[in-house]
């Protein structure tokens, strides 16, 4: 028997993969592996968000600008932003507090044999809480984050792209 190939799209996988059809999720499953297709885009993040309000802990500024973005179907979305929702996504109701521990990505310069590198890692305070950082309820979290970002391409931007 000949063998054929398809072109399916990620969007198409991921429906596939979520569906109810067996056959469908395999047939996603041999195109994409699983880590790939139960990545959300940010879009994703966004209704999920918006549609749960009663498990995410929004404020209303924060309502308003999810939902401009939401109308508005823009990949164009600014890292430091997309940062946020992606800890509001992950942290759900959670807040970061000066009683609590709370994780965030720095950039640091560390010893590569040689030679100075940049790289990013995840820190954490817990006496502290500053406004303008976006932190993680959890460090898995915030590796998460990374790596999102990274696959993105908008990890180097995250301190330039204001």
């Amino acid at each position: 028997m000949e063998d054929r190939c398809i072109k399916v799209s990620l969007e198409t996988a991921k429906k596939w993969y979520n569906g109810n059809i067996p056959a469908l999720k395999e047939l996603a499953l041999t195109v994409y592996n699983t880590a790939e297709l139960s990545v959300k885009n940010i879009h994703e993040m966004i209704n999920e968000i918006l549609n749960n309000k009663d498990v995410f802990f929004l404020t209303d500024t924060q309502e308003v600008q999810l939902r401009a973005l939401h109308n508005r179907k823009d990949d164009n979305i600014s890292a430091p932003k997309m940062l946020r929702i992606i800890a509001l996504y992950y942290n759900r109701a959670w807040r970061k507090t000066t009683e609590n521990t709370g994780y965030f990505l720095e950039r640091r310069n560390v010893k590569d044999g040689y030679d100075w590198v940049e790289r990013w890692s995840v820190r954490y305070h817990q006496a502290v809480n500053y406004p303008c950082i976006a932190y993680f309820r959890t460090e898995t979290d915030a590796q998460k984050a990374i790596e999102y970002l990274k696959m993105l391409g908008k990890l180097d931007a995250l301190y330039t792209d204001l």
